[in-house]
């Protein structure tokens, strides 16, 4: 019998010593035979790493065992670029150092590229979510599920109804995906999107309607994650991050488009989606709403609701605070 394909399997780690045992025990019990796992720690400055160290010391299994640690903390978007030069699969199966893979799962997502005869370059499956503790919190709803993934449409998705597009934690690529389009932008701290945007400019995203992770919510050190009773600073800094990514996010698929010479329809929408974050961005840095430049670009997108509320609210810090102050209030109340 033929050999089956070398599969990477890398798993993300930083400052999560609280749930990296499971999360490496879950990537090392895969029941896939020719796979390669890389565990690769960002600079943690907790425990994590010594962690990760004891664990392998005592690993006798048959997967090919890769350990890193990186010198300096590179951040997501320098991260998933060095995964990309680090892995000798041909598909590469991310997974978070907080999370837990199932022992099937680069099983599973073989046997989909396999049934597509390897013409796809992202794969996606269903989550389960769990909480800090591990306890079952239900199915992770993805727009992924139901959303025909092309380029047009992932790009102009919208989380109006508060819907994750697609979860980066039950994501696989194509090893290939970054030779066409180059690294990821230094300031990319997001990397999802901009990725499966990529997959589906080349052969295309596929999703399997099954759980294949538990991903734990609430736990993100790669994000900043809302917290109980948490302050207006914070507050204010949590939402800040947020625009500030989708802004490099949105630069960064407008760049791809181009690379790849995209149809008039593609680009169209990538331009519309960056004009939108860039006006968000700069309204927020200069702290007013910059009306005129409003009125211009509701001319040239059919979202012109999107860009109101946070340009309107928190664009002014004092406006910000006074709605937050109000909220907390009525809330308590």
């Amino acid at each position: 019998m033929d050999k089956p394909p070398l599969i990477t399997l890398f798993l993300f780690c930083y400052n999560q010593e609280n749930y990296i045992e499971k999360a490496v025990y879950s990537v090392l019990f895969q029941d896939y035979g020719n796979l390669e796992i890389i565990i690769s720690d960002d600079c943690s400055t907790d425990s994590t790493f010594e962690i990760i160290q004891k664990i392998v010391e005592k690993y006798d299994g048959s997967h090919e065992l890769v350990i890193n640690r990186n010198t300096a903390n590179l951040g997501i978007g320098a991260h998933v670029n060095k995964a990309f030069q680090m892995a000798k699969g041909e598909f590469i199966v991310f997974a978070a150092g907080d999370d837990i893979s199932l022992p099937q799962r680069v099983s599973k997502v073989v046997e989909r590229w396999s049934v597509l005869d390897k013409n796809v370059s992202a794969i996606y499956s269903a989550a389960q979510r769990i909480d800090h503790n591990g306890k079952d919190c239900g199915a992770l709803r993805v727009a992924l599920s139901d959303l025909n993934p092309t380029a047009y449409n992932l790009i102009s998705y919208r989380d109006e109804n508060k819907i994750y597009l697609l979860m980066g934690a039950s994501a696989a690529y194509s090893k290939d995906l970054n030779k066409q389009f180059g690294e990821l932008m230094p300031n990319v701290n997001i990397e999802d999107i901009p990725l499966t945007v990529r997959a589906s400019l080349m052969h295309g995203v596929s999703y399997i309607n099954e759980p294949l992770i538990c991903y734990r919510e609430n736990v993100s050190v790669w994000l900043p994650r809302k917290l109980k009773n948490e302050g207006f600073e914070r507050h204010r800094a949590r939402i800040l991050h947020r625009i500030k990514n989708k802004y490099f996010v949105a630069q960064q698929i407008l760049y791809d488009v181009k690379i790849v010479n995209a149809d008039h329809k593609i680009c169209a929408v990538a331009k519309q989606r960056f004009m939108e974050a860039e006006f968000i961005k700069n309204c927020i840095e200069e702290q007013k709403f910059l009306f005129f430049h409003y009125l211009v670009l509701c001319k040239k997108t059919p979202y012109w609701y999107y860009m109101l509320f946070p340009v309107i609210m928190i664009a002014n810090p004092k406006l910000h605070r006074m709605i937050y102050k109000t909220f907390i209030f009525l809330k308590g109340s």
